[in-house]
């Protein structure tokens, strides 16, 4: 087999080596990045063969989509490796030595020396391509409204030490935000007074005012006073409400910016899922929602490329590393981490949500609990098994697309008999079969509210007074 390696640079010329069978052909030569240089590469690499020919390379940035469309296009294949075995190719071969052509070496022969752990490039269509780097954006831009929160809140801790508590999941809605941008010091909001807090609250809240919350916010605010009387007194505050106020608004503001961003960016991810996608298959796979669907479509490509659903699970590197002595494991792996990082981040948030609506799935979860595994490792677990039924359930998608008369559907069933069910009748066999630790906590909390109390009846006589008389009182309504 013709196999060609190549070192892919992002301003330099690419380097390339020919192999027929692990044999060398030829020196290593360089690939210029233009039309010519691609010519030239393709008349030395297909020269006395019949038949496509094997490139192998590391993806490097986005250099590799024009170079593999190319190739593509004339009917040669293209394979990725693992970074981490021709790293470690590269440095058998490279350890007096160190240039492009020992890279370029190395890419070619690790097809040769592993042909189970080099995957295949998928080139990707205009859709696919913009919808890779929307979901990217995407996610950048999330990570750094994240960041502004963090700051927030870090800057509570100082400024408001209760404040963070009080608010708890709803610190950055409305009417927190509107709290954070003009009551910000806490010294004001106590003289101005409690009234004052609640009709400020009622008037940039949503709905209701909970009036639960405006308490526990002006308990904030008289703890954050009493903490700092004595330091405010002698005007010896280590920080200054004001310039603090400036900041909170700063990071408000750069957060809603980039909202709003994120908001155009989801209306073109949706809009260009629905053309790479038009069934929307994968928005029945439990866990997977709008979110997530477009970042698995975009990452995982054509799910032809993998031979099995082993490869595939390798892929998304939640698979524990291999480590044998004497043909047994060693327990306790951790995962190989392969793959992007961003399909191993959406199957972790798909588990975590789809083990609260498929039984099996929920199944899965408890039964790693009750091995002891932490919550973590549980739900990598409940990961690798729906990163298979994902794999299953897109190859009967493509199945589909040439053969119509296929059924593709997720089907929820019950773990016991596996008759199906639906999605309500799923996510209440959960409730009930597997609660979460604050169902757990709430239907402990109202068991102990509904038992008998024993209440001691004291009588008159003085051995009564010393030692009580038991009686049982009716439960508490």
């Amino acid at each position: 087999m013709r196999r060609i390696g190549l070192d892919l640079a992002l301003r330099a010329p690419h380097r390339a080596v020919i192999y027929d069978d692990a044999r060398a052909v030829g020196r290593p030569f360089a690939v210029s990045q233009t039309r010519d240089g691609i010519d030239k590469l393709l008349t030395r690499a297909t020269a006395g063969v019949d038949g496509p020919c094997e490139f192998v390379m590391e993806p490097t940035g986005l250099v590799w989509i024009p170079l593999c469309a190319e190739l593509a296009r004339h009917g040669h294949r293209t394979y990725v490796p693992k970074p981490q075995k021709t790293f470690a190719l590269r440095r058998f071969y490279t350890e007096f030595t160190k240039n492009d052509g020992n890279d370029a070496k190395a890419a070619a022969l690790i097809r040769h020396v592993d042909r189970d752990g080099v995957y295949e490039l998928h080139v990707p269509s205009a859709e696919q391509t913009s919808l890779r780097m929307f979901v990217k954006k995407r996610a950048c831009l999330v990570n750094d409204a994240s960041r502004c929160k963090q700051r927030i809140r870090a800057w509570l801790l100082m400024t408001h030490p209760n404040l963070n508590d009080a608010l708890g999941d709803s610190l950055f809605n409305k009417a927190s935000r509107a709290f954070l941008r003009r009551r910000f010091n806490p010294l004001n909001v106590r003289t101005r007074g409690k009234s004052q807090l609640r009709d400020f609250w009622t008037k940039h809240c949503v709905g209701l005012v909970n009036d639960e919350q405006v308490e526990k916010v002006w308990l904030a605010c008289c703890s954050a006073c009493d903490l700092y009387a004595p330091l405010h007194k002698e005007e010896r505050l280590p920080f200054d409400y004001g310039d603090m106020q400036f900041l909170v608004g700063h990071e408000l503001d750069a957060m809603e910016f980039i909202e709003k961003k994120v908001t155009k960016l989801e209306g073109k991810i949706r809009s260009l899922y629905r053309l790479v996608d038009p069934e929307q298959a994968l928005l029945n796979v439990a866990g997977v929602g709008e979110t997530i669907a477009p970042a698995l479509e975009a990452f995982l490509g054509d799910v032809e490329r993998f031979p099995n659903i082993k490869s595939f699970a390798k892929y998304t590197g939640l698979v524990p590393r291999t480590n044998l002595t004497g043909g047994k494991g060693k327990p306790g792996q951790r995962i190989t981490k392969a793959g992007p990082d961003i399909v191993k981040q959406y199957l972790f948030l798909a588990a975590d949500w789809g083990r609260r609506r498929d039984p099996e799935l929920a199944a899965t979860y408890e039964r790693m609990i009750g091995r002891g595994k932490h919550h973590y490792d549980a739900v990598i677990v409940v990961a690798h098994k729906l990163a298979r039924r994902i794999y299953a359930f897109l190859k009967l998608r493509a199945a589909k697309r040439t053969a119509p008369e296929t059924a593709v559907n997720y089907r929820l069933r019950h773990p016991d008999d596996g008759s199906a069910l639906t999605a309500a009748q799923a996510a209440s066999y959960v409730r009930e079969r597997y609660p979460s630790k604050a169902a757990k906590a709430r239907a402990e909390a109202q068991k102990k509210k509904m038992a008998p109390l024993s209440v001691p009846i004291i009588s008159g006589s003085p051995e009564d007074a010393t030692t009580g008389i038991d009686s049982t009182s009716p439960p508490l309504s």
